[in-house]
């Protein structure tokens, strides 16, 4: 199983994350912590140590970037991976320099953003 948190700073999302995470298709996610703020997210990874971290871009007290990259210095066995709603054309390569394994649109079919979530994931293994 892959231990994940879901940050959003919208409750019902991640509850939708979570239901979508756990219960669609083969079960190999478990989400251990849901976030609401980078404040809480750093909070959960360490004491959690997952293994994924599933984190939208906008959140209050939180400069997304900053704590893309503070994840990846401080815990470097936990791999982040962007599920947002801004175009991919229109951030992916600063999130993935950020030190992100990953982007997702939000918008994206949920077949298809299983798909790439699960892709992303073995590509961070």
């Amino acid at each position: 199983m892959i231990r994940s948190i879901v940050v959003d700073d919208d409750r019902d999302f991640r509850t939708l994350v979570r239901i979508w995470m756990e219960k669609v298709g083969p079960a190999k996610y478990e989400v251990v912590g849901e976030a609401a703020s980078g404040l809480e997210c750093l909070d959960l990874v360490e004491q959690l140590r997952p293994d994924l971290v599933l984190l939208d871009l906008t959140m209050p007290q939180t400069d997304p970037y900053e704590l893309i990259e503070d994840i990846g210095a401080r815990f470097p066995g936990t791999s982040v991976i962007v599920l947002s709603g801004f175009d991919a054309d229109r951030v992916e390569a600063e999130v993935i320099a950020s030190g992100a394994r990953g982007y997702l649109e939000k918008c994206t079919s949920i077949g298809l953003l299983r798909e790439r979530l699960d892709r992303l994931v073995a590509e961070c293994a």
